[in-house]
């Protein structure tokens, strides 16, 4: 930011340029993360009976309306329970793979590491096998 700044850069440009691409992915990732919790909360109120009212469905209050019949109808209690925890945890990992995804800091560390010595990345699986770029390190390494 400092340096387009220097550059003359409008405060407008920066925060386009220069803020938003490293601050979308963080709020991505923690709305994916804060769906499932808020997905979880309004089971368990749905299922403590403060939720909203009969035409509407949710699956804390799906749970809740057949817990007495378990014995007879499991499946209405056990259904709605599996899938508010699929769908909880599909958020969560969306989240957490978005995340690793575009860490910034993650990356650095990758391209500093490749810089410094590529064909240990290389060994240690920074590239891929069967890559051109892997190929000729490897090559270079043998002429040297």
């Amino acid at each position: 930011m400092l340096a387009a700044r220097s550059l003359g850069a409008k405060g407008g440009r920066i925060i386009v340029r220069e803020i938003l691409p490293n601050l979308v992915p963080a709020m991505v990732s923690v709305a994916f993360t804060g769906v499932a919790v808020l997905l979880v909360a309004e089971g368990g109120l749905a299922f403590l009976g403060y939720s909203i009212e009969s035409p509407f469905a949710s699956w804390g209050k799906m749970v809740n309306e057949n817990r007495e019949r378990l014995d007879e109808f499991w499946w209405a209690t056990i259904f709605p329970a599996l899938m508010l925890f699929a769908t909880v945890l599909a958020f969560n990992v969306i989240g957490d793979r978005f995340a690793r995804r575009f860490d910034i800091r993650e990356a650095a560390e990758t391209s500093n590491r490749l810089l410094k010595s590529p064909v240990k990345a290389l060994q240690e699986g920074g590239l891929a096998q069967g890559s051109k770029v892997g190929a000729t390190l490897l090559e270079l390494r043998r002429t040297v």
